[in-house]
């Protein structure tokens, strides 16, 4: 999403900022207010469960980007959007059970988050930069806004095709649609009507976001027989745990293998470039099968495909924040080598990939106390999938796109 779309839209909400507060007000309470059609028992634990989540990860953010002014407006929209999207729950879907919210709720909970962190981590770095909140505002949606969307369409295009091939699926399935839209919604409307007269705390920057991981860069670059070994290990990896998969889930790995076709078309479709898709999607699944090895290895329990959907829609996430930057650093002239793209894509997203990792962990570990033997499978699954993926994308693979030159291969 370029263009000057991101500017024109804030210049809009700062001299219209009553009125569209009234409008944006009007469309939020409406939406909300399905809440009442819903069981009991959704309100009385699906939602505090979430809540108690959302406010643990707000803690946290509030000591990883010391402001606490974007923790609590983290922590106030993200309860905006999980009251938006079981409000919308309530008005469309007649029947919602627990595990369902819950499960959908793991999803959206990871969506929210990651849109959230995302954005905020790229305003206070503009502002570290110099700008005023108003152009960082703008620039943090002219530059967050495409890979926030597009990390939304391809987690609820896998969980609607998932639910199109079983239907047991279809009440995750709305509820993850409904709340990809209301986080869109709450990230595009609210989020900069907010902070165009609310002012969060000046920072300097960190100086990893200004370096770009320089360090690791570096050190990988001069030994240029690590990152291969690195990179053509994790491949072997893959292959191997993949076959496992297959033999362990049989027929059912089906919908698995459907999501994540479709996540490779749309991403190759939007990035122009076949190899990038590949690489995001072999990363993506790559965590994930290696999260649910390490799961059956250490609990010995049979492996449920519904636990494995979970991750597999949300750690995709992070990898298209990546890419989209490496990609736009790919038509820049000035970053014409691998190792300043690298540089640029991890100095955007670094720092904010980790915390966001971190944020997920701390916020879903709530969910632990649930006791549903489903959910807390889900729950494991996703966090070791994101500790690995999040791995995966700060080392193995800067490893791999140094070794070699993947741009070529159109």
């Amino acid at each position: 999403m370029n263009g000057n779309w991101a500017f024109n839209w804030v210049l809009i909400m700062h001299h219209n900022w009553p009125a569209l507060g009234r409008r944006f007000a009007l469309v939020t309470l409406v939406a909300a207010a399905g809440v009442i059609a819903l069981p009991a028992e959704i309100g009385s634990k699906v939602m505090i469960y979430l809540a108690a989540s959302t406010l643990v990860m707000a803690l946290l953010m509030g000591l990883l980007f010391d402001t606490r002014r974007a923790a609590g407006l983290h922590l106030g929209l993200s309860l905006l959007i999980l009251l938006l999207t079981f409000g919308m729950a309530g008005w469309l879907l007649n029947e919602v059970n627990t595990r369902d919210a819950l499960l959908g709720g793991v999803v959206v909970l990871t969506m929210m988050t990651s849109n959230l962190v995302h954005l905020l981590g790229a305003v206070l770095r503009e502002m570290a930069r110099g700008q005023f909140q108003h152009d960082a505002v703008a620039e943090g949606l002219k530059h967050n806004a495409g890979p926030i969307l597009l990390a939304n369409l391809t987690t609820v295009l896998g969980f609607v095709i998932s639910a199109w091939i079983n239907p047991d699926l279809s009440p995750m399935a709305w509820i993850v649609s409904l709340g990809a839209l209301a986080s869109l919604w709450v990230t595009l409307t609210w989020l900069p009507w907010i902070l165009l007269r609310w002012f969060l705390e000046f920072r300097v920057g960190n100086p990893q976001d200004r370096h770009g991981y320089g360090r690791l860069v570096r050190w990988l670059s001069r030994h240029r027989w690590l990152p291969r070994l690195i990179a053509v290990g994790g491949l072997l990896l893959l292959v191997g745990l993949s076959s496992w998969a297959v033999m362990t889930m049989g027929t059912q790995f089906m919908a698995i293998a459907v999501m994540l076709g479709v996540t490779f078309l749309l991403l190759m479709v939007v990035w122009s470039h076949w190899g990038m898709a590949a690489l995001a999607v072999a990363l993506n699944w790559g965590a994930v099968v290696c999260a649910a090895w390490l799961w059956v290895g250490l609990t010995n329990q049979s492996l449920s495909p519904f636990a494995l959907l979970v991750p597999l829609g949300l750690v995709i996430d992070d990898s298209i924040h990546f890419f989209t930057r490496y990609v736009r650093a790919m038509h820049m002239g000035l970053l014409d080598t691998p190792l300043l793209r690298v540089r640029f894509a991890l100095g955007s997203v670094g720092r904010t990939i980790w915390m966001t990792s971190l944020l997920l962990i701390a916020g879903l570990s709530v969910l632990l106390l649930v006791g549903d033997a489903l959910i807390v499978q889900a729950v494991y699954l996703t966090g070791i999938a994101m500790l690995l993926a999040t791995w995966l994308l700060i080392v193995w693979l800067p490893a791999l796109l140094l070794s070699y030159r993947v741009e070529t291969n159109k």
